[in-house]
């Protein structure tokens, strides 16, 4: 296996963030921007976050990574204590999957 240094773990989400901002673009036309490190916005609002949580081994080096990646579908949340209005996708969550799938092929 393969392991390398906890520095490099912080471009996972930057990495993740601009890939995904890119496939949603190209399965539903809508431009999205990026706030470092890990949130993807759409016209102002947060479409989605990426987060990365690691293990890191005895030898200090990360093992491996598991992402996470919220995504509003349908609906955004409003809060008042939100940095950033909500922004949705919009349609259903069997539609965002089924572009997904295209982008994914």
């Amino acid at each position: 296996m393969t392991s390398f240094s906890p520095a490099f773990n912080r471009l996972w989400s930057a990495a993740i963030s601009s890939n995904f901002a890119d496939g949603v673009l190209r399965v539903s036309d809508v431009d999205c921007g990026l706030k470092w490190p890990n949130d993807v916005l759409v016209e102002g609002g947060k479409l989605a976050g990426i987060l990365p949580e690691s293990s890191v081994g005895q030898d200090g080096r990360v093992d491996h990574v598991v992402l996470g990646i919220g995504v509003n579908v349908s609906s955004a949340p409003a809060m008042p204590d939100m940095r950033y209005p909500g922004a949705c996708l919009g349609g259903t969550v069997e539609a965002a999957l089924e572009g997904l799938a295209r982008g994914l092929a």
